[in-house]
């Protein structure tokens, strides 16, 4: 990816970026950015040297879009889902967040790209193994694929109820190992929750990238449904491919 490209996307978004130390070495472009303009129009997109975008319209599902190549891209925000897979070239696909859990994948040879929404519903639903299953699928081994795992709220600020907790219980074998107990009061660690999806299927813990920020600690950075409640923004998290 050319620094032509990095510099109109800085420009028409009007924020930092967070590029994953893991995707560098590949020819694709993946990141995360800090927080967008409330007001922010998601058709400046498609005035970035000539690049096709997409996101979902997100629903807190366990659905993911697929755009292989040969199909045409759909309208920005114009299909539910929570996820995006494609090997289309100058494509950008992702999605956004402000406390969820945004994942980008990419297999070594380039193929395969695509971006995750995981918030406690997608999560307990597991959308990531069911994406990498997919990806899978295809013929690809677990060593062969890359996951970044962006800015969201840590375990440190994600309080959760009784309707959480019963649904974790039920749906995630490791339960037990991701929430925390803290003076009468239980968190999810979303972050834990999804890289586990990853390492049950094989894929290997130094394939996957962390962010170390949390949203809601960091909420002059970036928006935190927690902290700025309905009043906020979003960040978005993308991927492409020449």
């Amino acid at each position: 990816m050319s620094k032509q490209i990095i510099l109109e996307l800085v420009n028409h978004l009007k924020t930092d970026l967070i590029f994953p130390e893991n995707f560098l070495n590949i020819n694709i472009l993946a990141a995360f950015s800090k927080k967008l303009s409330k007001e922010f129009n998601f058709t400046y997109l498609k005035k970035i040297s000539n690049y096709r975008w997409f996101l979902p319209k997100q629903v807190h599902s366990d659905i993911f879009i697929t755009l292989w190549n040969g199909s045409s891209v759909p309208e920005i925000f114009s299909l539910e889902g929570d996820g995006v897979l494609t090997d289309q070239e100058r494509l950008f696909v992702g999605v956004k967040t402000a406390d969820c859990v945004p994942v980008l994948l990419a297999t070594k040879d380039c193929r395969i790209v695509g971006a995750i929404h995981a918030g406690w519903k997608g999560t307990v639903s597991k959308i990531l193994e069911k994406a990498l299953r997919e990806v899978l699928g295809l013929g690809y081994k677990p060593e062969e694929i890359l996951l970044a795992i962006g800015p969201h709220i840590k375990v440190c600020c994600y309080e959760i109820k009784d309707e959480v907790l019963s649904a974790l219980r039920i749906k995630l074998p490791f339960y037990d190992e991701v929430i925390q107990h803290n003076q009468g009061k239980v968190y999810l660690d979303l972050e834990k929750a999804n890289f586990y999806q990853a390492l049950c299927l094989g894929i290997p813990e130094e394939n996957v990238w962390v962010s170390k920020d949390c949203t809601r600690c960091l909420h002059k950075v970036y928006w935190s449904h927690r902290y700025h409640g309905k009043d906020r923004g979003v960040q978005i998290a993308f991927i492409g491919k020449p």
